[in-house]
């Protein structure tokens, strides 16, 4: 999301646009009653009066955009499919950046080929992302990332309470502009799982990964090698995951090998009927592709669209928040911890988001990378009240500050939003909508401010 970098050709988004599209296609098909399709169409117009968010030479531009958001569940004896994505289209009357077209897509499908036998899996996670995460987050300095990944699941059963499983996948990754990212992996993982109850499963896992990447040789090719024990327990109101185990990573360049304990908790908690609580706390060697596919997979979970239609600056929280994403090839020791509440009541709607986290390249993988080494945290608030029963107010609050040690620089992001939402149709909509975005950098030239008016009419199933 900074500097005069041009928009990708056309040619290289086409990937892109047909993975929304097979998407669509295949939470469409299939019997009607075993599909689950909600979306939002939404086309208007935007005033942003620093388009290039620059600390002293703002360029004012007007945005007529069209918008497509969708979550598909699409549920058979030999098909399961969760998809959530958003397609976007942004055009700029007075010609400050080209027409754009952007994509994002979660997408899961799970194909029973023998049951209980063979499954075929298919994953695919789109997302927009900077290519400079120093720089300013405008629209020059974005790209589209690509994770995909496919291959057979094979299930064995030993016993009454004991399972196996064993999955083989093929990796691909691919980023418009940054070429360290592009590459393949082969990766093998092999589990063992006891049912200790009805509620409770606890596993073994051996996971075994060989990463190759296109830039720079050999040079940032690996071995990686996880074993961990995974529990999971579930009650009526409370589920909890975790997984403690060791990782190793051996770089093919080199035999310095680096490894680290693996921790990772996931808590859900409903107390009642309108309270819903999660926390997270990963300790872990990770990049950004891992990264990646972790945030956009429980996007592809949920069921429910945003408090209000047009979230882009949660978005854009949400996207700084999950994990400052270096769009590379590059490993780091990773410590975060994400905490989350909701509240759905009659009238009011309250949630809210605070993280901090920690983040440390490794040097003998990525010499180069230890000017990104920082330190971030934020909250976030947002808030949705019915006016009367087809007129909500919607109000969003953020706060983010990053600490990159050293380089000795610091930033802060600070962002506040209104906006206005009638449903007094039954399939239609307009929003009328305000947005004030800051930074504040120790790094001269880096810092911005930038209001955003805009209006929309929303169709809706």
């Amino acid at each position: 999301m900074v500097a005069s970098i041009a928009p990708a050709p056309a040619a290289r988004r086409r990937p892109a646009l047909a993975t929304l599209s097979l998407a669509l296609a295949l939470g469409l098909a299939g019997p009607a009653t075993a599909t689950v399709f909600t979306y939002e169409l939404d086309a208007g117009v935007r005033h942003d009066d620093n388009v290039n968010l620059s600390e002293d030479d703002e360029q004012t531009d007007d945005i007529v955009f069209g918008s497509l958001r969708f979550v598909v569940r699409h549920e058979t004896p030999r098909v399961d499919l969760r998809a959530r994505g958003n397609l976007r289209y942004l055009h700029y009357l007075a010609g400050t950046y080209d027409d754009e077209v952007r994509g994002e897509l979660a997408a899961q499908l799970d194909w029973t080929i023998l049951p209980n036998r063979m499954h075929w899996v298919v994953e695919d996670y789109l997302s927009r992302e900077q290519v400079d995460i120093l720089g300013r987050p405008d629209p020059s300095n974005q790209q589209e990332v690509n994770v995909f990944l496919t291959g057979p699941t094979f299930l064995f059963r030993f016993g009454q309470a004991n399972t196996g499983q064993l999955d083989l996948r093929y990796m691909h990754s691919y980023a418009e502009e940054s070429d360290s990212f592009n590459g393949q992996r082969l990766i093998a993982r092999g589990a063992i799982r006891r049912e200790i109850n009805p509620r409770t499963t606890a596993s073994l896992h051996l996971d075994a990964t060989a990463a190759t990447f296109r830039d720079n040789g050999e040079a940032n090719d690996y071995r990686r090698y996880d074993a961990y024990l995974h529990l999971d327990r579930r009650v009526p109101s409370l589920r909890i995951r975790a997984d403690l185990g060791y990782t190793r990573i051996i770089p093919n360049a080199t035999d310095i090998a680096s490894s680290s304990p693996l921790l990772r908790t996931n808590v859900n908690w409903n107390p009642g009927g309108r309270h819903w609580f999660n926390g997270r706390f990963d300790y872990q060697l990770a990049d950004s592709a891992q990264r990646l596919i972790q945030r956009s997979s429980d996007l592809a979970t949920e069921t429910s669209m945003p408090i209000i239609a047009s979230g882009d600056l949660m978005d854009y929280y949400d996207a700084m928040g999950s994990g400052n994403i270096v769009v590379g090839s590059d490993a780091y020791r990773e410590r975060r911890l994400d905490l989350g509440y909701r509240y759905e009541g009659d009238r009011v709607t309250v949630r809210v988001h605070p993280y901090v986290q920690r983040t440390r390249y490794l040097d003998n993988l990525s010499p180069g990378s230890a000017n990104l080494d920082r330190k971030s945290r934020g909250e976030a608030i947002e808030l949705s009240y019915k006016l009367r029963p087809s007129l909500d107010l919607a109000a969003r609050v953020f706060d983010q500050r990053l600490d990159y040690q050293n380089i000795d620089r610091r930033d802060t992001i600070q962002g506040v939003s209104l906006a206005l939402l009638d449903k007094s149709a039954r399939k239609w909509r307009w929003r009328l909508e305000a947005s004030h975005v800051r930074r504040n950098s120790s790094e001269p030239g880096q810092s911005y401010r930038d209001n955003v008016y805009g209006f929309a009419i929303i169709r809706t199933r």
